[in-house]
């Protein structure tokens, strides 16, 4: 467990490298079990109507000041990670954050300061049309020129105040110009961008459909799965890591996005792995008609079941998956590759349940 809590403040201070975004496609959640296990659906105070947000906000999570005065000066943690929010949605601030302090506190440790840019998109444009250099679909805009660029300066402000994204303009200006794109285009963003090892944005475009026509849960499944790639520790490594990773047989995609789905389905339904484990079942079932590959068509679904499996073969726990340590110092690939004992067997028996 983190041995940080969160606190609200009002606002944080205001090597070029390519970033890497991690892309995730959720279908939707068995609705049924969900509300039959009680999963923490968000209310109706917790859940806005209105689709356009007058005073978009940047909130940030820090240590919490009364507990760091307890410990001596000499053994306090320094420069602890931040969850940061920019939030141009109809989704209030203390729904969104505490989705990510629920997560949070699910993990061993934190390495990462995490962005939370959240907004909503209207109906899509027909026909459909992609935002250039993005997998994004473009929608009505429902953001006004000043809202979004309140949301534009705030996010600004926190590349600046980041130690790595800090050192390079060029590269801050090209991050803005993308998510002024996604602003001015209604994309529906549904990504974690690693812009540096240590710096993670978590960009979530709110269709109408997840706002007002999915059940609430659904919405927060989608943001859970996007915090838990920030929070995957190893996704940046350079060498051996990078290279075995882009293989087209490697176990990365599948065990990322597979770990990403596990989390967020057994926190939305607080912990209950029997039931957890019947709705991944369920829904990689319904993935594998569509596509028997275990890397395309739904890896996410796909890759909770084989993460189920390697389970009940004792090659990892529970534990490792919702605290994040599975994904400390490339394991999926070092570890776990394809070529690794037993490796071999999971990819081909995943779908025998």
């Amino acid at each position: 467990m983190s041995n940080q809590d969160l606190v609200w403040v009002n606002r944080p201070l205001g090597s070029r490298r390519m970033s890497r975004g991690v892309q995730a496609t959720l279908l939707p959640v068995v609705f049924a079990l969900l509300v039959a296990c009680g999963s923490g659906e968000v209310g109706g105070d917790g859940v806005k109507t209105e689709p356009t947000p007058s005073n978009p906000t940047l909130s940030n999570v820090t240590p919490a000041e009364d507990e760091a005065a307890e410990e001596p000066e000499s053994e306090r943690p320094q420069n602890l990670p931040t969850i940061s929010l920019v939030n141009g949605s109809s989704l209030d601030d203390q729904v969104l954050m505490g989705w990510a302090e629920l997560a949070e506190r699910q993990m061993q440790s934190r390495a990462s300061n995490i962005l939370m840019f959240v907004y909503d998109v209207g109906k899509p444009i027909e026909p459909p049309r992609e935002i250039p250099d993005t997998e994004a679909r473009e929608h009505e805009t429902l953001l006004n020129v000043e809202q979004g660029d309140s949301l534009m300066a705030d996010f600004g402000a926190w590349l600046e105040s980041d130690e790595c994204m800090s050192q390079d303009a060029e590269y801050r200006a090209d991050e803005v110009d993308l998510y002024r794109r996604y602003l001015e285009r209604g994309g529906d963003a549904s990504h974690m961008r690693a812009l540096c090892p240590q710096t993670r944005v978590v960009g979530v475009g709110l269709t109408d459909s997840l706002r007002n026509l999915e059940p609430a849960s659904e919405t927060e499944l989608f943001v859970l799965h996007e915090l838990y790639h920030a929070f995957q520790q190893d996704l940046e490594e350079e060498g051996q890591c990078r290279t075995a990773g882009e293989a087209e047989d490697s176990t990365t995609r599948w065990m990322v996005e597979g770990g990403a789905h596990y989390f967020s389905t057994m926190l939305l339904l607080n912990g209950d792995q029997e039931k957890g484990r019947e709705l991944i079942y369920e829904q990689a079932r319904q993935a594998f008609s569509e596509n028997k590959s275990l890397r395309e068509g739904g890896p996410d679904r796909k890759g909770a079941a084989a993460l189920l499996l390697m389970m009940d073969n004792q090659m990892i726990d529970h534990e490792s998956v919702m605290d994040g340590s599975l994904f400390y110092g490339c394991a999926r690939e070092f570890q776990f590759g394809n070529s690794k004992p037993g490796m071999e067997s999971i990819e081909d028996q995943w779908s025998q349940f």
